[in-house]
């Protein structure tokens, strides 16, 4: 047999095995690191990739059976939703970042990143999902297979229009930090413009900015390739070329996949501090961020936290740091 008469081709055994070996590393590191850092959110990533280890291994089950139209339809819907479980971690990274520089510089207050476009991801999966039931509902009726994938397009522009609204944010809140421009003049003034209230310098903070900047551009390749292939149709000239898919979808996943792991480093900072302190840098937008990372900070509007009083240390001076908030608080 030449092609399948669903793919077009017959998918290449080893791509498919190549896939499902990447993916099972990248969900092991995902499964260490959620046990390492007691944390909920690698268990987000850790779903889309299960999901794309059922998809490639469908693939493989389809290069020993072409035939199988079952094994295209899992294939179908479980590569085309896997990457909303990468994208809601993207967002809720992006989210710590605002609340570790400061919410002044954003569009939206931190809270919304996940709220907004965690929700644009669901709408798109759940279109995505019926249009993969419509599509997977008959091997014989090509107009019921044109229907479904009319719905699954629509579910991925849904989900391509959020992530670019997103980049728009992310873009927009380093352009204003950078050039000191808030959007809101809410807080104690010269909170915003005092240097001494920046985040101090951290290498692995930046290596996760660079690597979430990374994984942000290959996800929206791969979204921008999935638009183009089913806007042509089921038999196109694009989702009928294996090379494109290897290339536009495997490949963006796989780097996007593995760079995640290294995007932690912002939540931990934030969860490091103290609990009071989280409530006040975190979760109150009546107060700008207060630096509680370094000792060398301005005393009028500012207090000391230093590495024994993030672990917890009794001599926390309580006294001292609600002075200064009063101090600041609008």
């Amino acid at each position: 047999m030449d092609a399948s008469p669903w793919y077009g081709y017959i998918p290449t055994k080893w791509v498919g095995i190549v896939g499902v070996v990447c993916f099972s590393v990248v969900a092991i590191g995902e499964a260490i690191q959620a046990s390492v850092l007691k944390d909920y959110l690698p268990i987000i990533p850790f779903i889309g990739t299960i999901i794309e280890i059922a998809g490639w291994g469908a693939r493989v089950k389809s290069s020993a059976d072409p035939l199988s139209f079952n094994a295209f339809v899992c294939q179908v819907a479980a590569l085309i939703i896997a990457p909303c479980f990468y994208t809601a971690q993207i967002y809720v990274v992006l989210q710590y970042l605002v609340r570790l520089y400061g919410p002044d510089y954003s569009i939206l207050r931190p809270k919304l990143y996940a709220i907004v476009f965690i929700s644009c991801d669901i709408v798109a999966l759940v279109i995505q999902a019926v249009g993969g039931g419509i599509a997977g509902s008959s091997s014989t009726n090509q107009h019921t297979m044109d229907t479904g994938g009319n719905v699954m397009l629509a579910g991925i522009i849904i989900q391509l229009i959020g992530l670019s609204l997103f980049c728009y944010a992310g873009i927009d809140f380093v352009v204003r930090y950078c050039k000191n421009r808030p959007y809101r003049t809410s807080y104690a003034y010269g909170v915003v413009l005092n240097p001494d209230l920046q985040p101090p310098y951290s290498s692995k903070r930046f290596l996760s900015i660079g690597l979430l900047v990374a994984a942000t551009i290959s996800i929206f390749i791969r979204s921008i390739y999935r638009v183009v292939e089913l806007a042509y149709g089921w038999s196109g000239p694009v989702i009928t070329r294996e090379v494109y898919f290897d290339v536009f979808d495997l490949i963006p996943m796989v780097v996007t996949s593995a760079l995640l792991l290294g995007v932690m480093w912002p939540v931990t900072e934030v969860k490091q501090l103290p609990v009071d302190v989280q409530h006040i840098t975190v979760e109150d937008d009546n107060f700008t961020k207060v630096n509680t990372l370094t000792t060398d900070m301005s005393p009028a509007v500012s207090y000391d936290v230093t590495e024994n009083s993030l672990m917890g240390d009794s001599s926390y001076d309580h006294d001292k740091k609600n002075s200064i908030l009063s101090s600041v608080k609008v």
